[in-house]
């Protein structure tokens, strides 16, 4: 999307140099804002002046978005920068419409294990249902097979599991066939553990990063407290349209996002 400023008059001509059908599309999901392709109907190169006004604008554009702050879909800020394109796809001379989208959305409100006193940060993995649970810490050798909960008794017991080989549903899943109430799984770096388990299972499950995770393998079951505090809702997104006067079928779209 090229920014239109009233000191630089030739961004109009610019703009009209484009594709004859162009339609821009500015997609309220991860990023950035659309730049326009350089090029006119006949595949001409603009010129250089001309290419450094259109980049130069370009970059004005995601500084004045940046500057909004964080952009997440449904809030306030969003709108900010909804409005923002709005004006700039009109001042540049095009049409503009907006279409709204809705989509779920997992959030962890602060979640947590406690372990002797002290209380470790982790993450819900997305899709964990919320809960908290005290109970003992078993930790289960290996990665969390089916073959792995036969060596220890986990039932009614929180499963400190490792990650690796299998999917972080299937050890949820397994832990809950062996008679768990919760899962803890660490990651096999140091750095944190976020990730996804793409499936249902009926205890929460929590993801600790290797740096504050390994360490619990060496406790001899103590009693720990888990907490699991996650929600799922609808979110509302916007997407911006804008096409030249008079264009109904486009032979070009250029898509960007903008949160």
């Amino acid at each position: 999307m090229n920014k239109l400023s009233n000191s630089r008059p030739s961004l109009q001509q610019i703009a009209k140099l484009l594709v004859a059908g162009v339609s821009v599309l500015s997609i309220g999901v991860t990023g950035c804002t659309p730049v326009l392709e350089e090029r006119t109907e006949r595949g001409t190169l603009l010129s250089q002046a001309e290419s450094t006004i259109t980049s130069e604008s370009a970059i004005a554009d995601v500084q004045a978005l940046v500057k909004l702050g964080s952009r997440v879909t449904g809030t306030p800020v969003m709108e900010q920068a909804r409005a923002y394109l709005i004006e700039q796809y009109t001042r540049a001379g095009y049409e503009t419409r907006t279409q709204t989208f809705t989509y779920p959305k997992f959030e962890d409100l602060g979640s947590n294990i406690t372990v002797n006193g002290r209380t470790i940060n982790g993450r819900a993995l997305n899709g964990s249902i919320a809960g908290k649970q005290s109970a003992r810490l078993v930790a289960v050798p290996n990665v969390g097979q089916t073959s792995d909960f036969a060596a220890v008794d986990v039932k009614g017991a929180i499963a400190l599991i490792r990650r690796g080989e299998i999917p972080f549903l299937q050890k949820a899943q397994n832990a809950a066939k062996a008679g768990a109430v919760g899962v803890v799984i660490v990651n096999n770096e140091p750095g944190d553990l976020y990730g996804t388990l793409g499936g249902e299972v009926q205890i929460p499950v929590l993801a600790l990063s290797g740096k504050v995770g390994n360490s619990l393998f060496e406790s001899q079951q103590p009693q720990v407290s888990l907490a699991i505090n996650t929600r799922q809702r609808t979110v509302t997104g916007t997407n911006v349209i804008a096409h030249l006067p008079g264009v109904t079928q486009p032979r070009v779209v250029v898509g960007a996002h903008y949160d």
